[in-house]
């Protein structure tokens, strides 16, 4: 059986990375009781994905942005996919795409970008009309890593 990952594109509405190819998640509110329970909220205010679909694998490591964000992200699955309902206010588009596509390191490719006068190398992966980089990509490229190691 193949795995896909799962993809949300922001709408121009939120606040950060408008329209910009996301995971779920978003940042922790009082009503969390822990960083994963932060991402299950996110995931079920975002796609109607609820929890109880959801099998939590872990955490791979942090993530800290050049924008200035912390990102801690979590992996999960979900044996199969119900329909998912966006938010319209926060997701214009979701999508999936097969983990060996990002197996597959002819796939993606990098960019050197200047940010605040410092330079660095950004990660990009195109998957059908998609533009997957960034934060996204470099969080990809980290969990393909560990994947890679346990294949």
């Amino acid at each position: 059986r193949e795995l896909d990952l799962l993809f949300t594109v922001r709408t121009d509405d939120v606040e950060h990375h408008k329209g910009q190819v996301s995971f779920p998640g978003g940042s922790i509110e009082a009503v969390d009781d822990s960083l994963q329970a932060t991402a299950l909220r996110e995931t079920q205010e975002e796609l109607a994905l609820k929890n109880d679909h959801i099998e939590v694998f872990g955490r791979i490591d942090d993530l800290w942005t050049p924008t200035g964000f912390i990102v801690t992200p979590f992996v999960g699955y979900v044996d199969e996919l119900p329909v998912l309902t966006p938010h319209p206010k926060e997701v214009s588009d979701f999508f999936t795409v097969p983990l060996a596509y990002f197996l597959d390191d002819n796939n993606g490719y990098t960019k050197e970008y200047s940010r605040d006068g410092e330079r660095m190398d950004v990660w990009f992966y195109d998957y059908e009309q998609y533009t997957i980089w960034g934060v996204t990509a470099y969080i990809l490229r980290n969990f393909m890593l560990i994947v890679k190691d346990e294949i």
